[in-house]
C-alpha cells in the first residue's frame, strides 16, 4: 500500500467524504479520475 510505504507522503483528500478517504487509506481503493472540463488534467474532446 503507498501510504504504509511512503510515511513521510502527505496527500489531502480534498472535496471528498469520509467513506471515500477510508476506502483509499484503509481498503486499498483506487480514486476516480474527475471527468469534469473545469478539473486539472480534464482532457477535452
Amino acid at each position: 500500500m503507498m501510504y504504509a510505504k511512503l510515511p513521510n507522503l502527505v496527500i489531502g483528500f480534498h472535496g471528498c467524504n469520509r467513506e471515500a478517504y477510508e476506502n483509499v487509506i484503509y481498503r486499498n481503493q483506487s480514486l476516480k479520475a474527475s471527468e469534469n472540463s473545469y478539473d486539472l488534467g480534464a482532457v477535452k474532446a
